[in-house]
């Protein structure tokens, strides 16, 4: 021990990003701090972890790039496209639509259980940098 320290443990801190959550891969104490909503591993060791990404890659964002690039969502959509959630995680995107969200929970009530809050700068001209995405052909249904 270096002379002057007390030997105590520095006290981890979730890093929160400009929506207000944690990234996927970053330390979190529990689901709620999480975009995704997801805070697994060990005590002490807990991570916020991605959900449907299929074969979805880091960066590989259709709402942002007109070529997009393939995926079968977890729900067998096969006509879905990669996408990148608030929480820098890949996703797996079979329909969604511009919509103000900040965490995957923010778009369950109108794309079901398996929703996510995507990135989409595309959506600028509707007000919002957000879109909320789900993994099935049936769509999102969004309040008038």
């Amino acid at each position: 021990m270096l002379p002057g320290t007390t030997g105590a443990k520095k006290k981890k801190k979730a890093k929160f990003n400009k929506f207000g959550c944690v990234n996927v891969g970053d330390y979190c104490k529990n689901n709620k701090q999480c975009c995704s909503g997801r805070c697994e591993g060990k005590k002490g060791k807990t991570r916020c972890s991605a959900h449907d990404s299929s074969t979805c890659r880091a960066g590989q964002n259709a709402c942002d790039d007109a070529a997009g690039v393939r995926c079968v969502s977890s729900t067998g959509a096969n006509l879905a496209f990669c996408d990148v959630t608030t929480g820098n995680a890949p996703y797996c995107s079979a329909a969604g639509d511009c919509f103000a969200c900040k965490k995957d929970a923010d778009c369950v009530p109108f794309c079901g259980a398996q929703a996510a809050c995507t990135k989409c700068a595309a959506c600028a001209d509707k007000g919002v940098v957000t879109a909320c995405a789900g993994p099935t052909a049936d769509g999102c249904n969004f309040p008038l």
